[in-house]
């Protein structure tokens, strides 16, 4: 499963970064998406379920703020998603950091060894990029993730 989930999110790399954004690059367009909008397109592609059964995409939501100010995303993640320990982390898993104190920017674990490496639409780069885990953001993590078998 780890290796659909991490050819399907390296098949988004290069897409622009847009707040809310939902669309793939193409050939002919660039697309859009924030880190959310890169999760919800690898599961909708894969068909990945929530934990209840039901498509995780059925649970998108798109109206949100730039910088959340609340731990609502954290909140929906765990009842959708199984919450793993970090030292149980694996290729494909999900990664949840917070921003200004705030749990509120998701990627791709693509690697891990000999370093981690993730995938994640990234608003510095302004596109969704694979990049080492940067050492200064291991303290920024507020839980890690594993998609529903498929």
């Amino acid at each position: 499963m780890s290796n659909k989930i991490i050819n399907e999110a390296r098949s988004w790399l290069g897409t622009k970064f847009k707040h809310q954004g939902r669309i793939k690059k193409t050939t002919n367009d660039s697309g859009g998406c924030d880190c959310l909008g890169l999760i919800i397109g690898v599961a909708k592609n894969l068909h990945i379920r929530a934990k209840n059964g039901e498509l995780l995409a059925s649970f998108d939501q798109i109206i949100y703020p730039k910088l959340l100010t609340s731990n609502i995303l954290q909140e929906e993640l765990n009842k959708l998603l199984f919450e793993i320990e970090i030292k149980d982390l694996q290729a494909g898993d999900i990664i949840l950091l917070k921003i200004n104190n705030w749990p509120q920017h998701l990627a791709i674990v693509s690697d891990i060894t000999p370093h981690i490496t993730i995938i994640h639409s990234y608003i510095q780069a302004r596109k969704v990029v694979e990049q080492h885990f940067p050492k200064d953001w291991t303290n920024k993590i507020v839980a890690t993730y594993r998609f529903n078998a498929f």
